[in-house]
């Protein structure tokens, strides 16, 4: 390291590592290779933090962001799209306000699952949203199990679909849902009460006429 020194002759002089005087003429480099050799310090060193507090969000939210993929996404894409979203995550971590990191990382699943699907030129079927990683039912069983919920479902439109499934099966509050949707939260609650209020009452219809079906 560069070191201001003192000295009778050149009381504005440097001294190199070693102690050795530098000329005066030098000195303006000296200090420049000095402020400069400072700067790539602090920035390993900002890099090194990022490193370390990227790690700690991965390892604490890579579980959840999964089983979020795997609902939305065939199971041998999940991997792959996990590793696009925290890419994304690292590229622009310095946007993520702390404590919302999870919300935020949905946010930008979302936009990873939408670009994929845009590629992959499909839609996924709905029963994917209730698709738990490894313990998932699979559609036949799912269909089997409440056909009349699956219909009703079925007849929401996919905006109504995502945001049921990440309050139900994600398990997310209304304001976390907001920050993943890029809105507020009364926007959010009445959504929400729209969706639920659709869902049920197509319950109710395809319910009572399956019944009067049955019935005749």
């Amino acid at each position: 390291m560069w070191l201001w020194a003192v000295n009778v002759g050149h009381p504005h002089s440097l001294l190199t590592p070693l102690g050795d005087p530098v000329h005066p003429a030098l000195g303006g480099v000296a200090k420049d290779l000095w402020s400069r050799r400072h700067k790539l310090s602090n920035e390993r060193q900002a890099m090194d933090n990022d490193h370390s507090s990227f790690r700690e969000v991965y390892r604490e939210y890579l579980r959840p962001i999964r089983a979020y993929l795997a609902r939305r996404v065939p199971f041998g894409e999940v991997e792959d799209l996990a590793a696009d979203v925290f890419a994304v995550a690292w590229s622009k971590r310095a946007s993520v306000t702390p404590g919302e990191e999870l919300p935020w990382l949905y946010r930008i699943a979302s936009f990873v699952v939408a670009n994929h699907r845009r590629k992959e030129q499909h839609r996924l079927d709905v029963l994917w949203l209730f698709h738990e990683p490894n313990t998932a039912p699979a559609a036949d069983s799912f269909l089997e199990t409440d056909p009349d919920l699956a219909n009703a479902w079925k007849r929401l439109s996919s905006a109504q679909q995502e945001l049921l499934a990440l309050v139900v099966v994600d398990g997310l509050a209304v304001q976390d849902v907001a920050l993943v949707m890029g809105t507020t939260p009364n926007a959010v609650s009445i959504r929400l009460h729209r969706a639920k209020k659709q869902l049920a009452e197509g319950l109710e219809k395809f319910q009572s006429e399956r019944l009067s079906s049955e019935g005749t």
